[in-house]
């Protein structure tokens, strides 16, 4: 097996070996029921301390994803963990709690139009936009939580150099960076499917197993579009869920009709 190197970053290593190894187990490298690598193989393999692999491995066990068992090694149990997923937003102050709870991955970016399903929600004049194509995953456990396509005019590109691997709310980034506050955020849910189309498909191995990327399942799309004062889009993001079988029950108690 080929090492993997520590790069070094703002993270500790421990969670940087843990990022690492939900990736493999999302990916599909170790099938549930598996036997997982020994600790002296990710010792070898990532090459770090017998401590980072220990505390790594730890949070797997918490999150249910791994068993160690005593004399007998330790195997997978599942590949995601069984956190629930987050909820929409249903204002300013949440959508900005949410996006600290999250943090977007880059994989790749590219200039070039808007598509014909894109195009009618922005209605812009800005004939070419940098997509970035990312992975949204929750900061506590760096659970997939989405595929996102985040669309920056070419006079916000910038913003791009700053997301790193930190939990950003792009509002801020366009004050902070730019002097333009955000006016008005425009969300917009629609019925959408897993992967998402507009998501390139040589991206989707980096993210999610070769079964998962050719089942189309359905699944919501959330849009959120930061306009400044003028009503102008200055950028925009995609968020296509992650389907999970989790089901929302609601019960009422009416009170009698008299």
């Amino acid at each position: 097996m080929t090492s993997v190197r520590y790069a070094p970053s703002a993270q500790p290593r421990y969670r940087w070996l843990h990022h690492e190894l939900l990736k493999d187990l999302r990916l599909g490298k170790y099938p549930i029921g598996s036997a997982f690598p020994t600790e002296e193989q990710l010792v070898k393999l990532y090459q770090v301390s017998r401590q980072t692999v220990r505390a790594a491995t730890r949070l797997l066990c918490e999150s249910g994803l791994i068993l160690c068992r005593r004399r007998l090694g330790t195997i997978v149990i599942a590949t995601q963990p069984s956190n629930q997923t987050l909820c929409a937003p249903h204002c300013a102050q949440s959508y900005r709690q949410q996006s600290l709870r999250t943090r977007l991955v880059v994989l790749d970016k590219a200039w070039k139009p808007l598509d014909a399903q894109t195009r009618p929600q922005f209605n812009c004049p800005a004939s070419h936009w940098l997509h970035v194509y990312c992975i949204q995953e929750r900061v506590d456990n760096a659970q997939l939580n989405a595929l996102s396509v985040l669309y920056l005019r070419d006079e916000y590109a910038a913003i791009v150099d700053h997301l790193h691997t930190q939990s950003v709310h792009l509002p801020d980034l366009h004050q902070s960076l730019y002097g333009q506050p955000v006016a008005r955020i425009v969300q917009t849910i629609r019925a959408d499917v897993f992967p998402p189309p507009q998501f390139p498909s040589e991206l989707l191995t980096q993210c999610i197993t070769p079964l998962a990327s050719k089942q189309l399942t359905p699944a919501p799309q959330t849009t959120y579009c930061h306009l400044d004062a003028q009503a102008q889009i200055m950028s925009a993001i995609t968020h296509c869920d992650q389907p999970h079988d989790n089901e929302l029950k609601t019960c009422w108690n009416l009170e009698p009709i008299c």
